[in-house]
């Protein structure tokens, strides 16, 4: 018979290539001191001193960011779609022991490069060092499951996913409300990326972040 299914929020993780390696050289590049910031929670973060951590590095962030995408496009069979894509920005959080943050969500305002309207898609985090069993992260549908109970909301919890753990990569809705709960293990470090897409399917040049802003 037939319906119409509308859009729902996904999420996608994958393991990284050379993790070892993107470890070992970006690690050192971490600062312990960070800027203080405003949101509740108690992790360290440098979202309100953003540096280009990457640079050139074209190489990493294909294996961290770009590669893990066209895996979740593909592996979505049609259901997503981004059109030109582009790095909006970029920081990193350093979870002690006890530390969390809290529920949100990375909605932002769309931006027009050469006359083309970029919104958020995407928001990736990459879990650089994590000595924890178990994953802190969970996500949860702001909106309650439309056949089942009052309050019975869809979550993803990560600390019942065995595979996701120190270098991961998950991808996901900018628009989907996630928190990390209390980290039991200190020294957690993850990178965020906020990825800005056009949704438009008219065929144009790739240009990659170098030719983006940089956050």
């Amino acid at each position: 018979m037939p319906h119409f299914q509308f859009p729902a929020h996904y999420v996608f993780w994958t393991k990284v290539n050379d993790h070892d390696q993107i470890k070992s050289k970006y690690l050192s590049k971490i600062k312990r001191s960070t800027s203080p910031h405003n949101f509740a929670c108690t992790m360290n973060s440098n979202i309100n001193d953003r540096i280009d951590l990457f640079g050139d590095d074209q190489e990493t962030l294909r294996k961290i960011v770009w590669k893990p995408i066209e895996d979740m496009v593909q592996e979505s069979q049609g259901e997503i779609f981004l059109g030109d894509s582009f790095i909006q920005s970029h920081w990193y959080n350093i979870y002690e022991s006890g530390d969390f943050q809290e529920k949100h969500s990375h909605g932002a305002y769309p931006t027009v490069i050469d006359g083309i309207r970029y919104h958020p898609s995407l928001s990736i985090i990459y879990i650089l060092k994590d000595d924890n069993k178990e994953g802190s992260t969970l996500f949860t549908d702001n909106n309650p499951k439309p056949f089942g109970a009052v309050l019975d909301y869809a979550s993803l919890d990560t600390s019942n996913i065995e595979d996701i753990g120190e270098g991961s990569v998950i991808v996901f809705s900018s628009k989907l409300e996630h928190m990390v709960k209390p980290v039991k293990i200190g020294g957690r470090i993850t990178i965020a990326f906020n990825i800005f897409s056009s949704f438009s399917r008219t065929e144009r040049k790739p240009q990659s972040t170098q030719d983006k802003p940089k956050c």
